[in-house]
C-alpha cells in the first residue's frame, strides 16, 4: 500500500482551492483550536477540583452529557456557562483580546 505524506496531501488540497476557500479553511481551523482550548480548560479545571463530570454537572445544574460534550469539543460553552464552571471549580474566567 502506497501512502502520501500529510504535507503533500495538504499542499495539493490547498492548491485546488480558490482564495476564498483557503481563507474559510484556515478560519475553520482556528475555530477548532478555540474549541479544543475550551475543552481542555474545562477538563483541567474539573479534574483539578477533583470533580467527576456528573458532580460538576450537578454543581451547575446541568446534564452530565453537556460537560462531556464540552470536554469533547463538541459544544462551545457560553460565557455564562464558563462562569458557572469556573465558580464550581474554584477558578475564574479570563478573556483577552490579543
Amino acid at each position: 500500500m502506497k501512502t502520501t505524506p500529510h504535507e503533500t496531501v495538504m499542499a495539493e488540497m490547498l492548491a485546488n482551492m480558490t482564495e476564498t476557500e483557503r481563507i474559510e479553511f484556515w478560519k475553520s481551523g482556528k475555530k477548532i483550536d478555540h474549541m479544543l482550548e475550551f475543552a481542555q480548560s474545562v477538563y483541567d479545571a474539573r479534574t483539578a477540583a477533583g470533580l467527576s463530570k456528573r458532580e460538576l454537572a450537578a454543581e451547575i445544574g446541568a446534564d452530565p452529557v453537556l460537560i462531556e460534550d464540552i470536554e469533547a469539543a463538541d459544544v462551545v460553552p457560553t460565557l455564562e456557562l464558563l462562569e458557572q464552571i469556573a465558580n464550581a471549580t474554584g477558578k475564574r474566567v479570563h478573556i483577552a483580546l490579543v
